[in-house]
């Protein structure tokens, strides 16, 4: 593997007082067995062979390029595949932006696709923000007369708990919503 930063130019031109770009790498013996290494265009590769010098490495530029990209692109792809998985909590912030302050729930809710990841998502708020087993043992606490407090303003998880719950409870045909200090919309 050939490492350059930058465009290289052919030594041989460079001394003529030209910017040719080099298209080989090469490494060997002068004519008189002195060890020779440069960048070399293919014209002057061709001379320099034609006056006795031998060389043992010569590596193309253009086929190097090619393999570094192809490896920088194998190294991406492996990157990607190992990236982490997202959280309960990530995924969970991921459900607000996505359809709870988007503003489409309601669009949401009659997707059948989103319903069961609604309602794994409003599980995993109930038990991570409140003392309920899930999110229907929440609902059904209201038929007691309990009408739970989600402290909105404590952050978007607990605004989009209050969403969930209203919401739940309309559809249900439950007059009962959250109490929350700060007005959910």
């Amino acid at each position: 593997m050939l490492r350059s930063n930058g465009k290289k130019y052919c030594a041989q031109c460079r001394n003529g007082e030209r910017k040719t770009p080099a298209d080989y790498y090469v490494t060997g013996k002068t004519d008189e067995d002195r060890p020779y290494r440069a960048y070399l265009c293919e014209e002057h590769l061709g001379m320099l062979s034609w006056d006795g010098y031998e060389f043992s490495r010569i590596v193309n530029l253009a086929e190097e390029a090619e393999k570094a990209e192809q490896r920088r692109a194998a190294r991406k792809a492996r990157m990607e595949i190992a990236k982490p998985r997202p959280t309960a909590d990530q995924t969970a912030q991921q459900f607000i932006d996505r359809h709870i302050f988007a503003g489409n729930i309601d669009d949401a809710i009659l997707a059948e696709n989103v319903m069961a990841e609604l309602v794994d998502f409003a599980d995993i708020l109930t038990k991570k923000l409140s003392g309920f087993d899930s999110f229907e043992h929440m609902l059904n606490a209201s038929t007691h007369g309990y009408r739970p407090t989600i402290r909105t303003e404590e952050g978007p998880e607990y605004m989009a708990l209050a969403k969930l719950y209203n919401y739940a409870q309309r559809v249900r045909g439950s007059d009962v919503r959250s109490y929350s200090p700060a007005p959910v919309r």
